[in-house]
């Protein structure tokens, strides 16, 4: 299994989520809700994505207001 890496450009009204291999080919992409709804689409999607033993995976997050 790869180790996924997740990219999250966070936005006012949707936040716009990626999932990528350590090559660069995107697993999966959405466009995700804000609240609730979109952190449980966000859960999801990163356990679609694979499960790793390997610590070297990560998640970003772009953004300039509207953080947590």
């Amino acid at each position: 299994m790869t180790t996924p890496f997740c990219g999250i450009d966070w936005g006012e009204s949707r936040h716009d989520a990626a999932i990528i291999e350590h090559t660069g080919q995107v697993i999966t992409d959405a466009k995700i809700a804000t609240g609730a709804a979109g952190f449980s689409q966000l859960l999801t999607m990163l356990a679609e994505a694979g499960d790793s033993e390997d610590p070297r995976g990560g998640c970003a997050l772009c953004t300039v207001h509207y953080a947590l």
